[in-house]
């Protein structure tokens, strides 16, 4: 059941699917956080010619430039944008209880629950667990 507006109340359920994709958001972005230097480690790494170091790097590149693209299309999908608005609403209407999150108070906030792996969000295509590894 999809919420129609902001101004709609919304059921546990509702509540539960927009915390996973923020979740799955946050995780992205931690992601891409990690671009960069994920992109230049062809160029610090020896290989034993200049054909495989291009490869290497353009394969990086690419990566690169699907995982932005995946992240965008994510989060400006009509599910994404509805849930950041009612997340900014609930905000505005009421700042009790909301306090600054810290990660290092969570430290499995950014762990894939079992129980989501085959969620529809996990099917985005963006592959969390190996950035868990390089992160």
């Amino acid at each position: 059941m999809e919420p129609d507006t902001c101004e709609d109340e919304w059921n546990d359920e509702q509540l539960e699917a927009a915390l996973k994709r923020l979740n799955e958001m946050h995780r992205q972005l931690r992601t891409l956080r990690t671009t960069i230097p994920r992109m230049i480690k062809p160029l610090t790494t020896p290989h034993d010619s200049p054909e495989e170091l291009y490869r290497d790097f353009a394969r990086a590149a690419e990566t690169a430039d699907r995982e932005v693209k995946e992240f965008r299309q994510f989060r400006n999908d009509k599910k994404s944008r509805e849930v950041l608005e009612r997340a900014g609403v609930s905000c505005n209407e009421s700042r009790e209880g909301i306090a600054p999150w810290n990660a290092t108070e969570h430290p499995d906030a950014f762990d894939l629950p079992e129980d989501e792996a085959n969620d529809s969000v996990k099917g985005s295509g963006y592959e969390t667990e190996d950035v868990q590894k390089e992160i």
